[in-house]
């Protein structure tokens, strides 16, 4: 449930202990369809602050219109959306073409973690060289989720972090 408890209900040990659940009764005389939304959003240098809106989102920091997926089984309490393929560039990963992929979407984790069957895959598609100064800033593959209305883009810079070798003792 997190520390302001933004899963969704199902978590919860009761629709009392959830914020988003009792945020919405305290904003439904308001009768906005809102209520039940809020927008996160993470800064992506020095000069910006991170935020989160409750009740909406902040129009200014949007990039574009904002697109909506459903979440799957909603009594879990995760936000679960349906994926309906991957690609890395412009090669798609057939992992997804069953149409059962499914990916949790957590704003307490900074890890993108996927099932073990598509891992090596992956990982060799997405494996680059790192910059001159050490970092994942610069050019690389690009991680397309793809969803039914829209896609979800993914650079070096929020995928990857350089490892560090590991010193033996």
């Amino acid at each position: 449930d997190g520390v302001m408890g933004l899963s969704l209900v199902g978590l919860s040990q009761t629709p009392k202990h959830n914020f988003l659940h009792v945020l919405s009764k305290l904003l439904e005389p308001t009768e906005s369809c809102a209520s039940n939304s809020f927008g996160v959003f993470l800064a992506s240098n020095q000069h910006e602050d991170s935020g989160i809106a409750f009740g909406g989102w902040n129009e200014g920091h949007l990039a574009e219109e904002l697109s909506w997926a459903p979440v799957h089984n909603p009594d879990l309490g995760h936000w679960i959306v349906g994926i309906k393929g991957l690609r890395v560039d412009n090669e798609r990963l057939d992992f997804c073409d069953d149409g059962k992929c499914k990916a949790a979407v957590d704003t307490g984790t900074a890890l993108l973690s996927v099932p073990p069957a598509i891992f090596r895959e992956m990982f060799e598609h997405l494996r680059h060289e790192s910059g001159a100064a050490g970092h994942c800033q610069g050019p690389g593959p690009l991680l397309h989720f793809e969803f039914e209305d829209f896609t979800v883009t993914l650079g070096p810079k929020e995928y990857a972090s350089l490892r560090t070798p590991r010193v033996s003792q």
